[in-house]
């Protein structure tokens, strides 16, 4: 009894066999690798990864931890257990003289020779397997196999029987798993296409309006280029017309300085008849004309601005079916409309109802709030 209960404690509560590679999870549950390495494959997909015994919940695969001194003992009793179960089993009843056994009682959990077999069956109708001194993992099915004693009244089946049910409901939980998991899959598959998606829609926008406001900029500048060179056209012939009248200025001073020195020279002479025989020193009246310097056309440079900028819209109206975007596919939400407002059946227009029309109370829907002074 105690090697038996030594064996549960020893076993896989997967594949309900000695441990093999036993490794443990967080929650401290041990499993043999293969099998555990399996359930959590099945919960691939699922967002979540779960131990199959306590059912604690992993956000990402759980790591597994080998268990080097389990893996040591489950090696030495599976070699103890070897070598009970190729010895002789004997009749649990035949203590002077030892007889082999041929069957072994699951229900009393003896073994027993043909004689002590026979008169068994006479008493008890329980059920018998081939001989053997491991009764813990047949325990389980007693109640639905035997029909005698404590049990006697409950459904019973046969083991077989109950084994390819146990399988059938297996199979088809094996089947639903593997639904679910496609359908994750799927929605998986779903979710990065429509990010897939999103992102290029995103670049398409991205290069549309990196294209526009460079056609922009573009535009100003040509705009800004022209109002510029017509400032500069302009201060351009204001230096040519103050160069002009610099020259003829200059052409001035020399024939003013001219009559001066002939004047002043004149002052200096002792010879009256030369003094008074001079005729070109009695037009000292000449003129000095006033230069004029022309300003900047302020009108016409606002109108060349004005024209810039009319230009500027023109070109830009051409750009504006980028902002307008696509309304057909645009529809009221009645989830939202107030009580007064009544859509049309393609809740593409909204109108006054004339009348308060009853609509569920959503935190959604817009409602008239009542002023304290009104």
């Amino acid at each position: 009894m105690a090697f038996a209960a030594l064996g549960d404690e020893l076993s896989c509560s997967i594949c309900l066999n000695l441990y093999t590679e036993p490794v443990s999870l967080r929650c401290g549950h041990i499993f043999c690798r293969d099998c555990i390495v399996t359930a959590l494959d099945t919960q691939e997909g699922s967002g979540v990864y779960s131990c199959p015994e306590c059912r604690e919940e992993y956000v990402e695969h759980p790591v597994m931890e080998k268990r080097r001194k389990l893996c040591n003992i489950v090696d030495n009793f599976r070699s103890t257990q070897q070598k009970e179960e190729n010895s002789e089993i004997l009749c649990t009843y035949c203590v002077d003289s030892p007889v082999g056994a041929v069957k072994t009682c699951l229900h009393c959990e003896t073994s027993m020779c043909d004689k002590h077999l026979t008169a068994h069956n006479k008493k008890v109708d329980h059920v018998l397997v081939e001989s053997t001194l491991s009764f813990s993992r047949r325990r389980l099915p007693l109640c639905v196999l035997l029909s005698v004693g404590e049990h006697k009244g409950h459904e019973v089946e046969p083991l077989e029987e109950a084994l390819e049910k146990k399988k059938e409901k297996l199979r088809d939980v094996l089947e639903m798993l593997t639904r679910k998991k496609e359908t994750t899959k799927h929605k998986i598959q779903n979710l990065q296409d429509q990010e897939r998606k999103a992102r290029e829609k995103a670049d398409d926008e991205k290069k549309r309006v990196i294209a526009l406001f460079e056609d922009i900029r573009r535009q100003l500048e040509v705009q800004e280029q022209r109002v510029l060179s017509e400032i500069s056209r302009q201060v351009e012939e204001v230096s040519l017309s103050v160069t002009d009248l610099t020259k003829q200025s200059e052409i001035q001073k020399d024939e003013l300085s001219r009559k001066i020195g002939h004047i002043e020279k004149l002052c200096n002479m002792t010879d009256p008849i030369t003094v008074l025989q001079d005729q070109e020193s009695d037009t000292g009246d000449q003129n000095v004309e006033e230069s004029s310097v022309p300003d900047l056309d302020d009108f016409m440079i606002s109108l060349v601005l004005h024209r810039s900028k009319t230009d500027l819209i023109t070109n830009m109206q051409f750009k504006t079916d980028f902002f307008a975007q696509d309304t057909n596919d645009l529809r009221l939400d009645k989830k939202t409309a107030h009580t007064f407002v009544a859509l049309s059946d393609d809740l593409r227009t909204a109108f006054d109802a004339e009348r308060h029309m009853v609509k569920p109370e959503l935190p959604q829907r817009f409602y008239r709030i009542q002023s304290g002074d009104d």
